[in-house]
């Protein structure tokens, strides 16, 4: 385990501290648009940094990803009123094993960080929380404005909430797919749809 990883688990816990693990490929940190990224949030205090790496690495490893990756850690404290403290988990993938990774290593990802806290209860995402929410993403990872992207469709059913945007030129499109939804673990890829 990496020195930072341990100073961070060995960090105490408060009742309201959060994770949010980005995944996206290493060409796109830093730019003002992203291309591909999944983003996780675990609201459970009892898992630790640790944890969350392990189960990272335990999902690289299942898909044999070889191409290189990062991951960065970064804990942030607040002391303002209501005190919180939050970790962000970046990782960075070879663009050449992202789309292998979001096939087939997401999914064990996402098993393993819904294992290791209590909430596993799903709650379903409704139409206007899900358009709000991927006009929210969508604005964040693509540096653009999201009352002003147009929504195209909103797919609903047995499986993921899925909603197309678009800019208001008419390109380019936006795929936000729902993948997990409960009040502890909630999953969003945000996707730049490439031109037919």
């Amino acid at each position: 385990m990496d020195e930072i990883a341990q100073q961070l688990d060995d960090a105490p816990l408060e009742w309201n501290d959060a994770y949010r693990v980005v995944i996206t490929g290493a060409r796109d940190i830093g730019a003002a648009d992203y291309g591909d990224v999944v983003e996780i949030s675990l609201q459970d205090p009892r898992v630790s940094t640790a944890r969350v790496h392990e189960v990272i690495r335990e999902a690289l490893g299942s898909v044999e990803h070889r191409d290189g990756y990062t991951i960065r850690t970064t804990r942030t404290e607040t002391e303002w009123g209501a005190s919180g403290a939050g970790t962000e988990v970046l990782l960075l993938l070879a663009n050449a094993g992202l789309a292998v990774f979001f096939e087939r290593g997401l999914e064990l990802l996402l098993t393993r960080l819904k294992d290791a806290h209590t909430d596993r209860d799903a709650h379903p995402v409704g139409v206007e929380e899900a358009i709000g929410a991927a006009r929210y993403r969508v604005a964040y990872y693509h540096d653009t404005s999201g009352p002003d992207l147009i929504v195209r469709s909103v797919t609903q059913g047995p499986g993921p909430v899925i909603v197309e945007l678009e800019e208001p030129r008419g390109w380019p499109r936006y795929e936000v797919t729902f993948l997990e939804g409960n009040p502890a673990l909630s999953a969003t890829r945000v996707k730049r749809v490439e031109r037919d």
